[in-house]
């Protein structure tokens, strides 16, 4: 993953050293929301919710350096026949991200489909609560560095702002295991200044 990093801080790093620049200049600041429920009774349910403030740097034409801080809740509820209630099981993660972003059409096209790939700081607990109320830990604190891709497509309402909604995958393994992904779709808005 460190690799992958560097590799691309580098091509960044030269793309801006080699780059003219009348090519800067034009940011995008975004701010999506992503939900999910599902139910079976008031006792046995999931569901979950995220939101993400995002900005990105053109600083070529149609390539973007993206830096963005999520914030996601999750819940689980769990109660069998017998159970004298329902066990809850609950985790809280942030994650800080930093992108090259591909973007497929230009910034002012009203049709703005884009690419993306980097990495992220994944910091991840996950609880258990049982129904006298006490809460325990479960499981490992995931706090690790983790590839993540995605793209999605920003519609511009205007020249300055648009709905942009998104697809995104990380790695997210739980006490140590890899090859484990996450995903998420959001909806949300952007501004290009």
């Amino acid at each position: 993953m460190r690799y992958i990093l560097t590799t691309l801080t580098a091509v960044a790093f030269v793309s801006l050293i080699a780059m003219p620049s009348a090519n800067a200049g034009v940011m995008e600041l975004s701010a999506t929301y992503g939900t999910h429920t599902s139910l079976i009774d008031q006792n046995n349910y999931t569901k979950d919710q995220e939101i993400t403030g995002a900005i990105a740097w053109y600083f070529l034409r149609q390539s973007a350096i993206e830096a963005s801080y999520t914030y996601g809740y999750g819940e689980q509820s769990l109660e069998a026949a017998g159970d004298p209630g329902a066990t809850i099981y609950y985790q809280i993660a942030e994650m800080i991200g930093l992108d090259l972003e591909l973007s497929l059409t230009p910034t002012t096209s009203f049709i703005q489909p884009f690419i993306r790939g980097g990495g992220l700081h994944l910091f991840k607990k996950m609880y258990e609560e049982f129904y006298d109320g006490s809460v325990y830990q479960y499981g490992d604190t995931v706090n690790a560095i983790v590839p993540s891709y995605g793209g999605g497509v920003n519609i511009h309402l205007t020249q300055t702002f648009a709905i942009k909604a998104t697809y995104d995958r990380w790695e997210s393994g739980v006490n140590g295991q890899s090859g484990i992904w996450d995903d998420a779709f959001r909806v949300g808005v952007s501004w290009f200044f």
